[in-house]
């Protein structure tokens, strides 16, 4: 589901991708294959049987309700990964933005989430988005929401957000207060909360700044690997 088109037509290349998978997954699964002891037969058939379910008028239906679960997640997805790119963007530690990862990427396991990335595609984007990252407008970053499935709009929060970590000096040298609990340490805060703090003239001075961990991860950065 995770990798279930946007556009909604199942293609060739999709389907080859996920037989790849399916194959894997098997061989390490270990029940009816292995890659010490592959069965090519029965691989064979597993690849027939996902072909079939993704392309059979028989199960038109099937791909009808995956679509509308596909349809129904995608922009409570799109959210999540965005909120998730502010803050480990935004937190102590250096973010871990991987190559390839500026736009909306729907990988399964390696090699999978190996295949060539675009960046000559993603240099072009990039430069047609920094005048509206230099001067934001309205206008310009609703175009971006309406038309979230290309995938410009994380590009456009990725580079907005660290021009905005560069200009404020959000990496400077300094103390981070984890936050998150409620008072007297009872139930944590469903919340990433924290306090800036960095030195000023001999001493440390809170900078208004807040960013950091959650409820279960307190004194760890949130610059881990997020969609």
């Amino acid at each position: 589901m995770g990798t279930w088109p946007l556009h909604g037509r199942v293609e060739e290349t999709w389907l080859d991708r996920l037989r790849a998978y399916a194959v894997k997954a098997a061989r390490e699964a270990k029940a009816r294959t292995s890659w010490r002891d592959p069965d090519p037969q029965y691989e064979e058939a597993l690849q027939t049987m996902l072909t079939r379910l993704l392309t059979h008028p028989d199960h038109a239906d099937f791909r009808r309700q995956a679509g509308a679960l596909a349809d129904r997640t995608a922009a409570p997805g799109v959210l999540g990964s965005l909120a998730q790119l502010l803050i480990k963007t935004t937190a102590p530690g250096t973010p871990d933005l991987y190559r390839g990862s500026e736009l909306w990427r729907y990988d399964l396991v390696d090699p999978d989430n190996r295949r060539p990335v675009d960046f000559e595609a993603r240099a072009r984007l990039l430069a047609e988005l920094e005048p509206l990252v230099q001067a934001p407008r309205p206008a310009g970053v609703a175009a971006l929401v309406r038309d979230w499935r290309s995938g410009a709009l994380k590009l456009y929060v990725t580079r907005a957000a660290l021009a905005c970590r560069a200009a404020r000096r959000l990496c400077g040298r300094g103390l981070h207060t984890p936050g998150g609990r409620r008072p007297g340490g009872r139930t944590p805060v469903r919340l990433p909360a924290g306090e800036r703090r960095r030195a000023r003239d001999g001493g440390p001075a809170a900078d208004g700044v807040r960013g950091g961990n959650g409820a279960g991860g307190a004194g760890r950065s949130m610059g881990g690997d997020v969609a």
